[in-house]
């Protein structure tokens, strides 16, 4: 998995020791207007030198890949076979929160739809600029249950599949409840 350092996975574990930081200015957009811009961003990330399914998953969020590319090594590193699986026994627990929004093309209806005489917008106005300027996949690419839909298709879990969305404890939410699931998947 990719990470600020880079993605082999010793320089990642030695890196902090040396006293290197992950950290630099963020270039995935233009952050010179924010009080900060820096981040451990990871730079460079494609799909494809992760997944080799990677045209599958046309039109996934950042997140997403991030979440398809840790799965792929994570099912690498456990020695998973997916043609030896019963896959109706495998499921997906996930801690995922919203994908990126399209603030651009929000900001842009929110905006030329804006009635200064009255204090509020016109939602006719709102709802032309939004059709002309919104991408419907990725629209629908921003929802929290996405990632678990991209996971079960790289996998081929058709077992129990559930994420929880509760802000930065998703994760650790998504262990406890996996520790309480029923036996009706083997794997998760």
């Amino acid at each position: 998995m990719d990470h600020p350092h880079g993605p082999r996975h010793r320089r990642r574990l030695e890196a902090p020791s040396r006293g290197e930081s992950g950290v630099a200015r963020t270039s995935i957009f233009d952050a010179s207007t924010f009080p900060t811009s820096i981040s451990a961003e990871i730079k460079n990330f494609k799909l494809a030198d992760h997944v080799g399914e990677s045209q599958n998953h046309g039109g996934a969020g950042r997140n997403t890949q991030f979440a398809l590319a840790a799965c792929k090594a994570s099912l690498e590193a456990a020695g998973l076979d997916r043609e030896r699986l019963d896959l109706d026994r495998v499921g997906i627990y996930l801690g995922s929160g919203e994908g990126s929004l399209d603030f651009e093309a929000y900001t842009a209806a929110a905006l030329s739809s804006w009635k200064q005489e009255t204090s509020g917008l016109d939602t006719v106005k709102w709802a032309e600029v939004a059709r002309e300027r919104m991408n419907v996949t990725r629209e629908v690419e921003q929802e929290p249950n996405m990632p678990l839909s991209h996971l079960a298709l790289l996998t081929g879990a058709r077992g129990p599949a559930f994420n929880c969305l509760t802000a930065c404890a998703a994760s650790t939410q998504a262990i406890g409840e996996r520790r309480k699931s029923s036996a009706a998947a083997m794997r998760m």
